[in-house]
């Protein structure tokens, strides 16, 4: 079983659902996804975030970052 298969949490930064389709990592339709991209996310039945962060990509990671750094 692969990383993505044992995880419960997925975060998909600039994510296509083409380049590999949900329901090969999503079959069961259970893993929490946290999509962030620059715009909305294609949502269907395999992909269905919990959270959305419609940004610039790189300032939502670095900002993502700031946080993380004040919970160490």
């Amino acid at each position: 079983m692969s990383a993505i298969g044992k995880a419960d949490l997925i975060i998909t930064i600039g994510y296509d659902i083409a380049e590999y389709a949900p329901e090969f990592w999503n079959q069961s339709k259970n893993k929490t996804i946290i999509d962030i991209d620059f715009s909305p996310a294609e949502v269907y039945e395999y992909y269905q975030p919990k959270v959305e962060i419609i940004s610039d990509i790189s300032g939502a990671i670095w900002a993502l970052n700031i946080e993380a750094e004040k919970n160490r």
